[in-house]
This record gives C-alpha cells, sequence and structure tokens, in this order.
C-alpha cells in the first residue's frame, strides 16, 4: 500500500523553488496562461471594433466560438500523440508557443476574423491534444510527493497567476497605446522565449529518464526517479 502523504497545500511551493526543472514546467504554465489570456482580449478588442451594440457583438462571438470548436475538432482529429513519438518532448512542447506567435504575426499583419479562429483553434487544439498529456509526462520523473504537491500548486495557482499577469499586461499596453503590431512586438519574443523553455524541458527530462535508468536497482535504478539533477 502507497504511504500516504501528508503536509499542507503550501508545501507543492518548496520543490517548486527548489528544483530548477520543476521551475521551468511552472514557467511554462505562466507563460501559457498569460499567452491564453492575451488572445481572449485580442479577440474582445477585435469584437469591439467591427460590431456596435451587444446584440451584435454577442451573434459575432458565438459564431466565433462555433467556427473555432469546428476547427478544434479538425485539428485534434490530426494532431496525435504520434507527435510525441515522432519529434520528442521537446519539440512537441513548443508547438504551442510557435502556433501563438505565427498567430499573432499573421493577425498582425492581415487582420482578419478567419486568423483569430485559427489562431483560437490551434491553441486550444494544441493545448488539449498535445501540451497536456506531454506537461503529464514531465512528472513522471520527480518524486511522488512532488509529483502530486507541485503539480497541484502550478496547475492551480501558477495557471491563475499567469491570468492576472495576462490581463494586467493587456491593460498595460492598451493604456501606453500599443495596438495588435505593437502587441506582437511583445508577444513574439516572449514566445520564442517560451519555445525554448519547452525544449530545455524536453532535453531535462530525457536526461532524468537516462540518469534513472543508470543507477543502480538498489539506488532506485530502473525506474526510479531523478530529483534535482536539471
Amino acid at each position: 500500500e502507497a504511504e500516504r502523504i501528508g503536509g499542507s497545500m503550501w508545501a507543492g511551493v518548496r520543490p517548486v523553488v527548489r528544483s530548477p526543472f520543476l521551475s521551468g514546467i511552472a514557467g511554462y504554465v505562466l507563460l501559457m496562461a498569460v499567452m491564453a489570456t492575451l488572445v481572449y482580449f485580442t479577440r474582445m478588442q477585435m469584437v469591439a471594433d467591427v460590431a456596435e451594440g451587444t446584440d451584435a457583438r454577442a451573434a459575432l462571438l458565438g459564431s466565433i466560438d462555433m467556427w473555432t470548436q469546428i476547427a478544434v475538432l479538425v485539428l485534434q482529429l490530426t494532431l496525435t500523440g504520434r507527435s510525441i513519438r515522432r519529434f520528442g518532448l521537446g519539440v512537441a512542447l513548443a508547438i504551442l508557443p510557435l502556433a501563438t506567435a505565427l498567430g499573432f504575426l499573421g493577425l498582425a499583419i492581415y487582420g482578419s476574423f478567419v486568423l483569430l479562429v485559427l489562431l483560437e483553434a490551434a491553441n486550444r487544439a494544441v493545448q488539449r491534444g498535445i501540451t497536456r498529456p506531454v506537461r503529464e509526462v514531465l512528472f513522471t520523473v520527480v518524486a511522488r510527493e512532488d509529483k502530486y504537491k507541485a503539480k497541484a500548486f502550478i496547475d492551480t495557482f501558477v495557471y491563475r497567476a499567469g491570468d492576472v499577469v495576462g490581463a494586467q499586461a493587456e491593460g498595460a499596453l492598451g493604456r501606453i497605446g500599443l495596438a495588435l503590431g505593437g502587441l506582437v512586438s511583445v508577444v513574439v519574443p516572449l514566445a520564442l522565449f517560451w519555445a525554448a523553455l519547452a525544449l530545455w524541458l524536453g532535453r531535462a527530462h530525457a536526461r532524468r529518464v537516462s540518469q534513472a535508468w543508470q543507477r543502480p536497482i538498489g539506488g532506485h535504478g530502473r525506474g526510479g526517479v531523478a530529483h534535482d539533477e536539471a
């Protein structure tokens, strides 16, 4: 029978601060939430610019949601776990940042609702079909206590903190007069850093797996977990 894990909810903070690997996962999730919030506010701004009145805006938002869900379904049918096996965890995690950067670049150049729908659809589909399962795999190489406590902290507090940071950033950029073109100058470098972090996480995960299998059986090898090597 597995030993019961004690401690408070704040026990998940300590391993995230202590471990570069868990800090990297937290940073990835934070950036993901920030970008999702910026996509949301970009949609609201574009709708407000072209539709007058509550009813017109509601109808346009409903239409965008409908086409976004259709696009999500199509993308999810084509984006499967084969992407992970073919390219590795790091590249799989980097797909979302790169798709976000390309989507914002397209919006800045063309400003069409078709691109907005594709941006939202790509973000939702990649998050659900690739990013979420890959993030779960990352936690398979950490200690059992960290897996549950640190993961809970990252998936709740860190993600919600990203929502707040994204909303505050959008408001600050709006106050200094940055339009969509100016927003891209902030989003793209941030997305490239996000992608680089994804690649680092993939390499760190592979290194931990290799170290766990090389460790002697008596020292928790052959399936054991690495703790603070990365």
